[in-house]
C-alpha cells in the first residue's frame, strides 16, 4: 500500500525532455477473518479488573466489538478497548458480581463476520465479621444475678430549630400563620398542637413543608376561642425538640349606625338615632331622641 500513488517517467536527450504520469494502484488480497486465539473464560475477585484477550487475522483490517449478552459495550473509564497489531483485548475495571455473565467478541471483515464467547465469573469479597457484643456482668449483692447492658447509639442527627415563631397577636377572622425552620438527619417529622390538642389538617388548617426545612402552619377564619399555647414538636430517630409560644386572637370591633325619621304630623317630626356597638360579643345600645317643632 505504501508503493501506491503517481509514477512519473521522464525521457531526456540533447534536444529536450518529456515526461508522463501514471497512477499505481495496489489491490489488497482480501482474507476472511480468522481467530488465531479465542478469548478464554475469566475468574476474578470482586473489585479486581477483568481482561479478555483474542488474536484475529483478516484483510483488510477488521472491526472488533465486544458485547455482554446482546448489549454492545461502549468504551468508557470502566470499559476499555485495547489493540496492538492483530491482538485485541477488553478490560473491565473494578468489576462487581452483577457484571458476571457471557461476553462476546465480534469481528466484522469484508468477507464475513465471526464471533466467540467467554464467561466472566466474579467471586464476592468475604463479608466482614459482625462485631461481637461483649456482655458486661454486674453482680448484685442481694439477688446475685448477672445483668447484660447494651448501649444504643442513635443514628443520625437530632432535630434542631434554627428559626421559630414568637408570641403572636391576630385579629378575629384573619389568618394565623406560624413558621419554623428545622434541621436534622433523617428529616424530622413535625406535629402541631393548640393547648395540648394535636391539630389535624382541614380546609381551614393547613400544614405545609418546603425543601429548605421550613414548615408553615396556617389557620384561616380565627376566633378568640382559638387563643392559647401553640406548640410544635420535631422528631426523628436521633431525638426530639419542641417550641411553644402564645397566640392571642382579639375580637374585631364592629359599629353600625341606623338612622330613621318618623313624621308625627306636618307641624313637627321626631328623629330616632340608634347606635349599636359590638365589642367582644357584648352589645350596648345608645338611643338619642331629637324632637323638633315646625
Amino acid at each position: 500500500m505504501e508503493d501506491a500513488g503517481d509514477i512519473r517517467v521522464t525521457a531526456v536527450n540533447p534536444a529536450g525532455e518529456d515526461s508522463c504520469v501514471a497512477k499505481l494502484k495496489i489491490k489488497i488480497k482480501k482474507e476472511k477473518a480468522e481467530f488465531v486465539k479465542k478469548p478464554e473464560n475469566v475468574e476474578v475477585m470482586e473489585q479486581e479488573d477483568a481482561r479478555f484477550e483474542t488474536t484475529v487475522t483478516a484483510k483488510p483490517e477488521p472491526t472488533v466489538e465486544w458485547y455482554k449478552g446482546k448489549a454492545l459495550l461502549q468504551p468508557s473509564d470502566h470499559v476499555i478497548y485495547e489493540k496492538e497489531g492483530n491482538d485485541y483485548a477488553l478490560v473491565l475495571k473494578g468489576v462487581n458480581p452483577k457484571e458476571a455473565g457471557t461476553y462476546t467478541v465480534k469481528v466484522f471483515a469484508d468477507l464475513g463476520t465471526i464471533s466467540a464467547d467467554a464467561k466472566l465469573k466474579v467471586n464476592e469479597l468475604p463479608k466482614p465479621e459482625e462485631p461481637v457484643v461483649e456482655e458486661v456482668l454486674e453482680a448484685e449483692v442481694e439477688q446475685q444475678e448477672a445483668a447484660e447492658f447494651a448501649i444504643e447509639v442513635p443514628a443520625g442527627v437530632a432535630p434542631e430549630f434554627v428559626e421559630v415563631y414568637q408570641d403572636t397577636d391576630v385579629v378575629e377572622k384573619d389568618t394565623l400563620e406560624l413558621r419554623v425552620k428545622v434541621t436534622g438527619s433523617p428529616e424530622p417529622k413535625l406535629a402541631w398542637y393548640s393547648n395540648d390538642k394535636e391539630l389535624l389538617a382541614t380546609p381551614k388548617v393547613k400544614m405545609t413543608k418546603k425543601k429548605d426545612g421550613v414548615h408553615l402552619l396556617k389557620i384561616a377564619n380565627t376566633r378568640p376561642a382559638m387563643s392559647g399555647l401553640y406548640r410544635v414538636v420535631a422528631t426523628n430517630v436521633a431525638g426530639e425538640v419542641e417550641h411553644t409560644a402564645t397566640v392571642t386572637v382579639t375580637g374585631r370591633h364592629m359599629c353600625h349606625k341606623v338612622e330613621c325619621v318618623i313624621d308625627i304630623n306636618t307641624f313637627y317630626y321626631t328623629k330616632l338615632l340608634i347606635r349599636i356597638v359590638k365589642h367582644n360579643y357584648q352589645r350596648t345600645f345608645y338611643i338619642n331622641w331629637i324632637v323638633c317643632h315646625i
